[in-house]
């Protein structure tokens, strides 16, 4: 068996999905639960479809920055039953494109923001997926573009900046410029004879697939302008776009025509085609269909736009990511994925293609009800039911807003803008006093405040509710129950400079506001008791410290994460706990203290405007020591502690907990992990040890053995039996026994068999040990 080979075969990931309850055992956090139906990513970037031989039986690939589903597809009910597989790229990583072969559609590519390349195959409808199993990346060298498209069976991946060729199924790379050059490049399309078009800054060109040389397309009428979007349908027409205008040939690039009839000079940004001759486009706000892809064309987007609920929301001004189609057409969308049976005539939302993600809150109510907050609104669950249940809005999808309980029982949550047409009205505000079932609004003299920026919401434990907003007539206003919305400044006065960008509420009977001077751009931090009073500076310790989330121990002792770290408040000062050793950042967006007294905090740096997550640690001595619970590269929105366990939720990764022992060490909940998986090692690359963590649904015989790129086996880390839970293994890359062990990269392997029924779970995952 030749080099390449052997690494295929010890590569191939076969991919089984288990349900089952489990116990936690390490220091971890473990996803909570099944997310609300429907996708709330505002990436859900594109559904592959792929169709068997059966005209009633298919599969759709749908794929958002951090999740993967492949879905059988039910023609008879249009209904999609359970994944037959869920991915997740390694932490730090978007997918960003995810395309068959054009002649074997069995063969999918899944190319990572990265330029990693996985593959994955599908034998049948209903047979088990192979994959994804990482393949080769397409720029190993440079490692530093944006990559964005991959197409073909001669694999073809895109940057902004240069088009990479593989001719071995994406496990070696060539750079693939020669006639193009430099300057931006925009996307590439193949038909079905593996011609391959490229659309370019300077132009759209074309190359043979019996070549490596990329030749301008001097027939198009815009032969020297920049290229936004390109296209070649299943009859091998080309369409493309230049200038805002569209070019349709239907020869090969040999001749070009105006296409513009019923569409006029939009900039298209996607097209595609179904299996029936139509032509479908978008630019993100609105879709189009040609019929027979030559009549003029004539929008299908309305009934999904009826679906928004709150016109005014910023992330529905790009409404449609991408489209596809075949029997059926699919849109892509920031409400999740709709799909229409009739060539866009009406659209069908599918809510089980992709589970909701995008986390704007989380709360426990009195009675143990869960409720969650979504782009796509209010979602409530009664544990142990797994179910998630939509409550707000009945009709339509909201942009993700806060979510709050008070002590008495209530929920209270934002609605759309009182001016759908201005985007700086304010937010209506809802109110439920049935946990979360049923929802009324509550704005009585909220018109009176008028419209403002970095509009900021909460509500305290006696039910109070606040606004905060800068350029409105004053900057922070409440509102008690059944009374109006009024002024609520004394103490600190209404000037034009101050900009309030954060509250926190206690629980202890007091409600903060942080506040930054606009002309002065330092930061204060204000207080005053929930039951009404003056508000007044505490700022004893803080140093300008702008704060962002605020807890309280069991005590009353405050914690507080800041741009430079965790804080506590003890007897009316603030001082600086040390925050983990060798951490890449040290600001704490998010902090939380359980039951136990430990405090919970995730950190990050940035990189310029980017924020880059570090992961979340907790320590049970003010400091002292950290103990690293997980989480690294995920943005997470908040923490949560009800009691030992703390609610972690995210901006696109879902809702995870932990669960903290009352005797002083942390360990994971006890409750769900539903599925097996494998998590990217930490850190990562590494000098010389590194973590490896992995759940088990149940009881299973496991083996973990690390290999080099040539398929040897270098280590065996653990081969026997583990109870159910998430595990943790360490590898140090030091030699040992004689065996040299050198900087490169190496590959992770977990096989795992489920002792009940027998099951084989496997996976494999890359990291790089640098010395």
């Amino acid at each position: 068996m030749n080099r390449i080979s052997s690494v295929t075969l010890l590569l191939r990931t076969y991919v089984v999905i288990i349900a089952s309850i489990g116990l936690f055992t390490s220091v971890c956090f473990a996803q909570f639960a099944d997310a609300p139906p429907g996708d709330a990513t505002n990436q859900t970037f594109d559904v592959v479809p792929y169709y068997s031989a059966n005209p009633y039986s298919g599969i759709t690939c749908t794929y958002s920055a951090k999740s993967l589903r492949i879905n059988p597809l039910n023609y008879n009910t249009y209904s999609s039953p359970s994944p037959l597989m869920s991915w997740e790229p390694p932490p730090g990583v978007d997918i960003v494109k995810a395309s068959m072969k054009v002649k074997d559609e069995r063969h999918m590519f899944v190319l990572l923001s990265d330029g990693s390349i996985y593959g994955i195959t599908i034998n049948s409808v209903s047979a088990v997926v192979d994959g994804p199993t990482h393949l080769g990346d397409a720029d190993a060298l440079h490692g530093s573009q944006n990559f964005s498209d991959i197409v073909g069976d001669a694999v073809y991946a895109l940057s902004n900046h240069a088009i990479y060729i593989s001719r071995d199924s994406a496990r070696t790379w060539q750079r693939d410029t020669a006639g193009i050059g430099s300057g931006s490049y925009y996307q590439i399309a193949m038909d079905t004879n593996q011609f391959v078009y490229a659309a370019h800054l300077n132009g759209l060109y074309k190359q043979h697939p019996d070549s490596n040389l990329w030749r301008k397309v001097t027939t198009f009428p815009k032969p020297n302008s920049l290229v936004a979007a390109v296209f070649v349908d299943r009859r091998n027409r080309v369409f493309a776009r230049s200038s805002g205008n569209i070019y349709l040939s239907t020869d090969n690039g040999s001749t070009w025509n105006l296409d513009t009839a019923g569409i006029g000079s939009n900039n298209i940004s996607r097209f595609c085609d179904d299996k029936f001759g139509n032509a479908y486009a978008t630019d993100g706000h609105l879709l189009w269909r040609s019929m027979g892809g030559t009549q003029p064309w004539v929008r299908i987007d309305q009934p999904i736009q009826s679906y928004v609920y709150d016109p005014s929301a910023f992330l529905y001004k790009n409404l449609f990511n991408r489209i596809s189609g075949d029997s059926l057409v699919y849109a892509a969308t920031a409400l999740g994925v709709f799909f229409s049976s009739n060539q866009g005539s009406t659209w069908i939302p599918d809510s089980a293609m992709a589970p909701a993600k995008f986390m704007y809150g989380f709360i426990k109510t009195a009675s143990g009800k869960f409720l969650t907050s979504t782009n796509l609104g209010v979602y409530t669950k009664n544990p142990p039911d797994s179910v998630w249940k939509k409550t707000f809005p009945l009709n339509g999808f909201l942009s993700g807003s806060p979510i709050f309980t008070d002590g008495s029982g209530n929920a209270f949550t934002l609605g759309k803008r009182i001016n759908g047409s201005d985007n700086l009205s304010m937010f209506s505000n809802w109110k439920s006093t049935d946990d979360g079932q049923t929802w009324n609004p509550d704005t009585t003299g909220l018109g009176a405040i008028g419209r403002g920026q970095n509009q900021i919401y909460s509500v305290d434990e006696t039910g109070v509710q606040y606004f905060g907003a800068y350029d409105t007539p004053a900057p922070l206003y409440s509102k008690k129950a059944g009374q109006s919305w009024a002024p609520d400044t004394a103490g600190f006065g209404q000037g034009s400079s101050i900009y309030p960008f954060a509250f926190v509420i206690d629980r202890k009977g007091f409600v903060y506001v942080s506040i930054q001077n606009k002309t002065t751009y330092t930061s204060s931090f204000w207080k005053r008791p929930v039951t009404g009073g003056a508000w007044i500076l505490d700022t004893n310790g803080l140093n300008g410290a702008s704060i962002y989330a605020l807890a309280a121990d069991k005590s009353g002792n405050l914690i507080a994460g800041t741009y430079t770290g965790v804080y506590r408040n003890v007897g009316g000062t603030w001082s600086q706990i040390p925050y983990p050793s060798g951490l890449g950042g040290n600001n704490a967006f998010v902090v939380s203290v359980d039951s136990t007294g430990a405090i919970i905090a995730g950190f990050s740096s940035f990189v310029g405007f980017t924020a880059l997550w570090h992961g979340v640690y907790a320590t049970k001595d003010n400091g002292a020591h950290w103990t690293y619970l997980g989480l690294d590269s995920i943005s997470v929105r908040g923490l949560v502690s009800y009691g030992d366990t703390t609610y972690a939720y995210t901006y696109a990764n879902g809702i995870y907990r932990m669960r903290s022992a009352s005797g002083g060490t942390l360990v994971n909940s006890s409750e769900i992990v539903r599925n097996y998986s494998l998590d990217q090692n930490y850190p990562n690359p590494f000098n010389p040890a590194t973590t490896i963590r992995y759940s088990l649904a149940a009881a299973s015989s496991v083996t973990m053995k690390i290999y080099n790129v040539l398929g040897q086996e270098v280590r065996t880390l653990f081969n026997g039996e583990q109870h159910s839970g998430i595990q943790q293994l360490q590898w140090d890359g030091k030699s040992q026994n004689g065996l040299t062990v050198s900087s490169g990269i190496y590959f992770y392997r977990i096989v795992a068999e489920e002792k009940n029924n027998g099951s084989i779970y496997s996976a494999v995952r890359r990291m790089v040990l640098l010395k």
